[in-house]
């Protein structure tokens, strides 16, 4: 290996970048992959346990690994199995687990390898019965460099407390959320400004969130600089009741959003004042075959040309006698994408579909998953060629059968015509 050149190293590792576990098998293999490896290897480090944590305090001890380890700029923080939301008798809730590990994490790594952190991710921490010294304040006051912070599995002990970890970053600026509890929820207090020192750029909310919590989080974003920073929402793995706060958070940030993926509940209703400027891309989920009205309704509030992508994710509708589609009124929404003038930039209106399958009796007497695929494909085809031929429509389907995806998108039976 000693004649290898030196370029290829270099390739193979940039295409294994995110495989760590082949890179760590090109070390064992060969001892020349080691210190080319190591860069790539300690860029991204994962902790599950305290003894992982006890060996990367230890390794931080080796004079030849420091400069290494000032490579750091992606770090994870992982405890163990899913934190249930608050029992409804205190003294029944358990007490810390091997998780604890994470707060004291912090304390235990020498602060110039975590200066560098640009990304940190936290699953499966708990808040609640620990001492005070371990606040998020304290915990995370040395991630001055994290601009990307992903929270799944957590559970806080007050809404204060959950604010008190987004402010611990002073240069955070795009958020992740994922199943989330917080023991008690209580809006902000009249004239405070909480999180007045979070800037969001972007911010992702992908499931299991409370609709409490996202009111209560949206409140604090009002009275924040996050109210004018933010460019990209996405609320993902939802189709209920939009938080009560969330019309008067999206009419605050008409301005400035640049992406938008909601479900179509989310932004039902909104008046006129909630004027979109520079949404260059909307996703709607959630969205029934039925009626396109709620669609041209939002579309409405846009009042400039810079949409150039319109995702839509549709639910269809089985029937007792097989697929009921009924696409009349989605010609509305091809008219308005086709001669409205704000949307003359817009290169691609792409509809999906998602059908759940609930027994092949819908179906008549097709007994393949490959015939029931091209079935329901046929039939959809037959039912948006109208629509299709007329504007921008560009439609494909996924088909959920038995819990195993199939991809329609590809059969012939479904159109695809985008001719801008």
């Amino acid at each position: 290996m000693a004649s290898f050149p030196q370029e290829l190293f270099d390739i193979i590792i940039d295409c294994l970048q995110d495989d760590r576990c082949s890179l760590v098998a090109c070390c064992l293999v060969c001892a020349a992959w080691v210190e080319r490896c190591r860069k790539a290897l300690y860029q991204r480090i994962n902790l599950y346990s305290r003894s992982d944590l006890q060996l990367l305090v230890r390794t931080c001890r080796m004079a030849h690994m420091e400069h290494h380890l000032l490579t750091l700029r992606e770090l994870g923080l992982f405890g163990h199995g899913l934190l249930e939301p608050a029992p409804a008798n205190p003294e029944s809730a358990s007490a810390p687990t091997e998780g604890e590990y994470i707060y004291r994490a912090s304390f235990q790594i020498p602060a110039k390898f975590l200066a560098n952190v640009e990304r940190l991710e936290i699953r499966a921490a708990r808040w609640s019965m620990l001492p005070s010294a371990n606040r998020p304040s304290i915990s995370f006051a040395v991630f001055s460099s994290v601009t990307t912070l992903l929270l799944s599995q957590c559970r806080f002990e007050t809404f204060g407390e959950f604010r008190e970890t987004l402010t611990a970053f002073p240069r955070l600026s795009h958020l992740n959320l994922q199943n989330l509890w917080v023991d008690t929820v209580t809006p902000p207090p009249f004239g405070h400004s909480p999180g007045h020192s979070i800037r969001l750029e972007s911010l992702q909310i992908d499931s299991g969130c409370s609709e409490e919590l996202c009111s209560a989080l949206f409140r604090s974003f009002l009275r924040s600089e996050t109210r004018r920073s933010l460019s990209r929402f996405s609320v993902k793995g939802s189709d209920k009741r939009s938080p009560s706060s969330l019309p008067s958070f999206l009419r605050i940030l008409g301005s400035s959003l640049l992406r938008l993926d909601v479900p179509l509940s989310y932004v039902q209703g909104l008046c006129r004042e909630a004027m979109f400027s520079q949404l260059a891309a909307v996703g709607l989920s959630g969205v029934h075959i039925s009626g396109a009205s709620p669609i041209v309704d939002f579309l409405s509030l846009i009042s400039s040309n810079t949409l150039v992508v319109l995702n839509l994710s549709l639910q269809l509708e089985l029937a007792d006698d097989g697929i009921e589609v009924l696409v009349g009124e989605w010609w509305e929404l091809d008219d308005l994408l086709s001669s409205d003038p704000r949307f003359c930039n817009l290169r691609m209106a792409h509809v999906e579909f998602a059908l759940p399958y609930l027994g092949k009796q819908h179906l008549g007497s097709s007994s393949k998953d490959g015939q029931l695929e091209e079935a329901i494909a046929q039939r959809l085809s037959v039912a948006f060629s109208h629509c299709q031929s007329r504007g921008i429509l560009h439609v494909t389907g996924n088909v959920v059968l038995k819990k195993r995806r199939l991809s329609a998108a590809a059969n012939p039976a479904i159109a695809s015509r985008n001719p801008n």
